[in-house]
């Protein structure tokens, strides 16, 4: 007999392998069959049993008095605490009711939040809040009834009306969006009042002594270190400012104003097509059809109002001569004759003045002016009384209180210098000095001209040997024959009262 074991016959050993397959097949469906119906099954089967109506199909989690977590790449984003809180079947949708300490949090910043009900989409990643919002941050504390926030584009909108603090000072606006990330805002028509940070802008062309400020405009943009209000109106109590555009760069600390800007003060009222302010060095430039009005000084203690601002039309000095009124004759005439002439009463009228440009440096202690472009004043006075002054140019000097003017070139002889009254006086010279303090009758014209209307009672006639008006001025101005001066001397005043 053979020692080797006797094999099985091919047949036994594919039915084994065929029964071996069949039994691993049914395990494996079985294993199938189980788990498919651990997947679908449904973990709040029990709760709805017990709680039969009371969720929507699309709700999977209800949950009390509990706080939400938001996380974006493990690191916390938002958080609040909430009455309920529902999250739907897609585990991206979580509704809110009773939002209370509420936090946002970028850059290092919080922002806080709450209010009455709310959700949270994590597939447009924004969260929408209703009913008694408030929203809260470094730089605001803002009320509304409606609030989105875009974690996309990291931005808070606030539609409708916004009410709150902003900046330090008490905000009033339509529509309110600001942008975390630049920390730039834009409102829409608003109102806001307070002790204006650097981002708003410290002072207007004349800074008035009062703190608070009250701004309006119809839309305010912050972007980046420019600050834009359009059709704005900003005051202090003191000053009023107007204009369809007004800008401030916070990094340069410039203030533009343009369009048609309005300005109106205590001491003076003035238009102008733009007003450029440089903080750092206190000064402002005014340009573009320039007119100013400076009041009287007993207006000067009156608050300052919006009134009627009528430019100032060019006047040519040929045109002015036309309204020479007669000479007066009797002795009232010639009080009011003496009230044009004298310059002591400066202050005591109203003048207009008008330019292209004025440039001026407000910094106490150096206040002065440039005044380009053929300025030219104007004084009403009593009994339809006037004076008037032309020159090339001008400079000012607000510490002594006198007006330099100046011809386009002296040396040639132009005399652009011209001062004529309503009584007739007319001067020229190259140059000009007038004081404009108060009581003060100063003033001079070098290489100067005129002639004026004299009272032969009251002037004696000049020694044509010593000149007279034509080879030079008087201390008590020009006077000679039929009142005519003639050229090349000097005039100083105050100007004499005199009848042709």
């Amino acid at each position: 007999m053979s020692s080797e074991k006797t094999r099985p016959s091919t047949n036994r050993r594919l039915l084994f392998q065929g029964l071996a397959v069949i039994g691993v097949a049914a395990i494996g469906y079985g294993g199938y069959r189980y788990a498919s119906r651990i997947v679908k099954q449904d973990p709040l089967a029990k709760y709805r049993e017990k709680q039969a109506g009371e969720l929507p199909d699309t709700v999977a989690i209800q949950s009390q008095d509990s706080t939400f977590n938001h996380y974006d790449e493990g690191n916390p984003k938002a958080s609040c605490k909430v009455k309920s809180m529902q999250v739907a079947q897609n585990r991206q949708v979580y509704t809110f009711q009773g939002i209370t300490d509420g936090q946002l949090l970028w850059k290092k910043a919080s922002y806080g939040f709450a209010a009455n009900a709310g959700n949270w989409n994590g597939f447009s990643k924004k969260l929408m809040l209703n009913g008694n919002l408030r929203l809260t941050g470094s730089k605001f504390d803002l009320k509304s009834d409606q609030f989105t926030y875009d974690e996309v584009q990291r931005t808070f909108v606030v539609p409708g009306n916004v009410d709150g603090n902003l900046y330090g000072g008490k905000v009033q606006a339509i529509n309110f969006t600001y942008n975390i990330d630049k920390e730039s805002f834009r409102m829409g028509k608003s109102e806001w009042k307070g002790v204006p940070p650097k981002e708003f802008g410290e002072e207007a062309p004349v800074q008035g002594t009062k703190t608070v400020w009250d701004y309006k405009a119809d839309d305010t943009v912050k972007n980046g270190d420019i600050m834009t209000f359009t059709n704005a109106r900003v005051t202090d109590g003191e000053i009023i400012l107007k204009a369809p555009k007004v800008e401030r760069n916070v990094k340069t600390d410039v203030l533009t104003a343009t369009g048609r800007v309005y300005y109106f003060g205590t001491k003076a009222n003035l238009i102008a097509d733009k007003v450029v302010v440089y903080r750092k060095e206190k000064r402002a430039v005014l340009t573009g059809n320039v007119t100013m009005l400076v009041k009287p000084k007993e207006k000067e203690s009156e608050p300052a109002t919006e009134v009627e601002l009528t430019p100032l039309p060019p006047a040519v000095p040929e045109s002015i001569s036309s309204t020479r009124p007669p000479a007066p004759d009797d002795d009232l005439s010639k009080k009011k004759e003496d009230e044009v002439r004298s310059m002591k009463n400066l202050r005591q009228y109203p003048m207009a003045i008008a330019a292209s440009s004025i440039e001026y440096w407000y910094k106490k202690g150096d206040r002065h002016a440039k005044i380009t472009g053929s300025p030219q004043a104007r004084q009403e006075m009593a009994d339809n009384g006037w004076r008037y002054v032309w020159s090339h140019h001008a400079n000012y000097d607000g510490e002594k209180e006198l007006l330099f003017m100046f011809s386009k070139e002296e040396t040639k002889g132009l005399r652009e210098v011209i001062l004529k009254n309503s009584v007739g006086d007319e001067f020229y010279g190259n140059s000009g000095i007038i004081s404009t303090k108060e009581d003060d009758d100063t003033y001079s014209f070098k290489d100067g001209s005129g002639k004026t209307s004299s009272d032969d009672d009251e002037l004696p006639r000049d020694d044509k040997k010593k000149g007279g008006a034509t080879g030079g001025g008087t201390a008590g101005g020009t006077g000679g024959d039929k009142g005519k001066g003639g050229g090349g001397g000097n005039i100083s005043g105050p100007i004499g009262r005199h009848k042709t």
